[in-house]
């Protein structure tokens, strides 16, 4: 499995929609009104998680416009060309998970035989997901993580598992419905209070804690969170941790103009990548939602500059959830 030992030893490299300027690389110094203790951003602690009784719930979707893109009005964040036009899209009805996919039911299409961890050799493999077993920052096979998200994932191993279920991946006007609602809002939960720990797992540099230590990747955690562990980040449809946690895979190809010509109804992303892959690479494909190790000027609905990986390419901030058609 020369790629399976390759990828290992490169676990740390992140995809580009995470590699922004740190904000603590200014010398602002924190004062005593800024230090805030672990347990206060943590909602609800990790500790008193309690787990859904719907995992594997879907959520239904309404037919209907939507507003997509970066909406200027009440975003300062929309630099570049990517998220605009700020337009109507008319989507047909569909369902979207609840949740994202956990590892324990990732694990049944594992036993079932259909989700495979590679195939193919030397140059030729292709790695559909790796375990605990294979890297430690993978949740699959690791104790007491049954109910966190699956990651360390790509592309190609989230659309089998997607179709083993039953369902597909969503298309990225989809995902975006489903996580801001018809309004162009900011976040899931409105336009305000800014992004912060009580609704979003993210790399949150805000915070110092009482030992002055900097809370930053995954909350302080430095780590994905069981699904549904911020009540208070859902979307308009009720469908949780659509920004933040794991980043999640979509159907389509990127192409950083594709928003100015796409069709106004039920897009379903360009046929060809645009930028071009590199040579021996594969398509790119869109995440969107952004991880436990993305920064917060990323942790918007219409975020997509940049968002993209190779579709065999994987990432333990990268994970799955699944759509499916009315």
């Amino acid at each position: 499995m020369q790629k399976t030992f390759f990828f290992i030893t490169s676990f740390l490299l992140l995809f580009s929609c995470q590699e922004n300027t740190n904000p603590l690389q200014d010398d602002t110094a924190a004062t005593d009104t800024d230090i805030i203790s672990q347990d206060d951003i943590l909602n609800p602690d990790i500790d008193t998680y309690i787990v859904p009784d719907d995992i594997g719930a879907m959520v239904e979707i309404p037919a209907g416009e939507f507003m997509r893109g970066c909406n200027e009005a009440v975003d300062d964040e929309c630099a570049l060309d990517a998220e605009l036009p700020y337009r109507p899209i008319y989507i047909s009805a569909f369902k979207i998970d609840k949740y994202e996919v956990t590892t324990a039911q990732f694990a049944k299409c594992v036993e079932a035989g259909v989700c495979i961890v590679y195939e193919g050799e030397g140059d030729d493999q292709i790695i559909y997901y790796l375990s605990n077993k294979h890297a430690p920052e993978c949740n699959l096979d690791k104790l007491g993580r049954e109910n966190y998200p699956m990651n360390c994932v790509s592309w190609l191993g989230a659309k089998a598992y997607c179709e083993w279920a039953g369902k597909r991946l969503p298309t990225e006007a989809e995902w975006e419905k489903a996580a801001r609602g018809t309004d162009g809002r900011k976040y899931p939960w409105g336009n305000e209070p800014y992004v912060c720990c009580d609704y979003v797992n993210e790399f949150d540099s805000g915070y110092i804690s009482e030992e002055k230590t900097v809370i930053a990747e995954g909350c302080g955690l430095d780590d994905s969170i069981p699904v549904g562990n911020k009540s208070k980040g859902v979307s308009p449809y009720g469908v949780h941790d659509m920004l933040g946690n794991i980043a999640e895979w979509v159907q389509d190809r990127y192409d950083y103009k594709y928003y100015e010509t796409s069709p106004a109804e039920d897009p379903q992303g360009p046929d060809i990548c645009n930028p071009s892959p590199t040579e021996g690479y594969r398509d790119s494909r869109i995440v969107r939602g952004g991880s436990w190790k993305t920064p917060t000027i990323n942790i918007r609905t219409s975020n997509r500059s940049l968002c993209y990986l190779p579709e065999d390419q994987l990432d333990f901030t990268l994970g799955i959830r699944c759509a499916k058609s009315e």
